[in-house]
């Protein structure tokens, strides 16, 4: 009995967590697909041995090892913004990718001005 008690309170507990998105896009104001349509993916990566192996004695494993290792690199990498870095090392996924945009197009004509202060997001 005190084992149905527990799963079901543990149940009810797991359920009133609020669900997490981890990935979206902005819907609103809307993007210029290349596709026309939303597209689910990646553009571009960049080499995780960009600044050599790293030690996972020294900073761990998993995605924590992965940023505690980018987070010491990162002063001396020489650039100032991650945008910067990631313009300059990332690789293509596919020659139809915008090297600046994505999946998605620049064109000033089609683009929808942001809001001051509202976005509307959307998950998958």
């Amino acid at each position: 009995m005190n084992v149905l008690a527990l799963l079901a309170t543990g149940a009810a507990v797991l359920s009133s967590v609020p669900s997490v998105l981890g990935h979206g896009y902005i819907v609103d104001p809307a993007a210029q697909w290349a596709a026309g349509y939303p597209v689910n993916g990646y553009g571009s990566t960049v080499d995780n041995e960009i600044w050599g192996v790293f030690d996972n004695s020294v900073y761990g494993y998993g995605a924590e090892g992965t940023l505690a290792f980018f987070k010491a690199e990162w002063p001396n990498s020489g650039y100032d913004s991650l945008g910067a870095f990631i313009a300059a090392n990332q690789e293509l996924y596919s020659s139809d990718t915008d090297p600046d945009c994505g999946l998605t197009i620049y064109d000033d004509a089609e683009r929808s001005a942001l809001p001051a202060s509202t976005l509307t997001y959307s998950g998958f």
